[in-house]
């Protein structure tokens, strides 16, 4: 109930009021997601926030401090955590299902995302038809919107970090998302020489897709980007074969997209839909 009284307890106070809530508390670890959550509460206090921001040049040079102490450097992609937990590693489609329904986001033109994964999920089912939400429905002569899972691989070396003084590696720049993959369920704190190691090697992650049979790749790529924290791959490809990475057929509906891919001839022919984003491996 709160949850509903509060913002429109919110609208009514004035101004200065609502200012004073916002500056309430110092600038400090935890102050970024009391702002974030403070500033969305509607239209008007986001009109609030950003006039605020930029008439106290101090405070929001104070703010933007924070931000990207926990953001790579330019970017909206978390990072610097003090732990992230390892990665889930479900075995079968039932357990990515639910692991899809307690961690999905939505992104953009309403395409839900979820966290991430372990690669070892098997990868013979990377594009599959939702029928469930039409189950218990009676048969009808047209069919209603269809919608999709579809299962994306993120590909990705280590990130080159520092070497602090005590022989640590500097983390503070690895997107969490990496660190759950590179070292599973740990903290800042690993030997240089042990994530030294990890030089060269090529890892990866998975998330699944709820998407509708109108949405494109673009959409696709764009709701990944947003979730990933607006990251920019250096390369997203369809398909092993790479003939499906062009701009033309980014814009294709997705069955439509499967419909051509299914007529090409794959050595493997597991592989009818398989999306792979590429992190950029120069990263610092």
């Amino acid at each position: 109930m709160a949850d509903v009284i509060v913002p429109t307890l919110l609208i009514d106070l004035p101004d200065d009021i609502l200012m004073r809530i916002l500056r309430a508390k110092p600038v400090s670890e935890g102050s970024l997601d009391f702002i974030t959550h403070f500033k969305t509460t509607n239209s008007k206090i986001l009109a609030l926030t950003r006039i605020e921001m930029q008439l106290d040049k101090e405070y929001r040079d104070a703010v933007q401090d924070l931000f990207f102490l926990h953001h790579v450097k330019g970017t909206r992609i978390p990072c610097n955590a003090e732990h992230v937990p390892a990665l889930p590693e479900p075995d079968n489609t039932p357990d990515v299902l639910d692991l899809f329904e307690s961690t999905k986001s939505v992104g953009g033109k309403d395409i839900w995302v979820s966290g991430i994964f372990s690669d070892e999920y098997y990868h013979g089912l990377d594009f599959w038809e939702d029928f469930a939400s039409a189950s218990d429905e009676p048969e009808m002569d047209v069919p209603s919107k269809r919608s999709f899972y579809l299962v994306v691989d993120f590909k990705f070396f280590a990130p080159r970090v520092q070497m602090h003084f005590d022989g640590t590696a500097d983390l503070s720049q690895v997107p969490n998302v990496m660190r759950s993959v590179l070292l599973g369920d740990s903290d800042l704190h690993i030997a240089y020489d042990t994530y030294e190691e990890m030089d060269g090697t090529a890892f990866s992650y998975k998330r699944v897709l709820h998407i509708k049979e109108d949405n494109t790749m673009d959409d696709v790529i764009n709701a990944v980007c947003e979730v990933e924290g607006k990251a920019e791959f250096i390369n997203v490809t369809v398909s092993n074969s790479g003939l499906f990475d062009s701009e033309e057929s980014f814009a294709i509906p997705i069955p439509q997209l499967l419909a051509q891919i299914a007529e090409k001839d794959f050595l493997d022919d597991k592989d009818v839909c398989h999306v792979t984003f590429y992190w950029d491996d120069e990263s610092d």
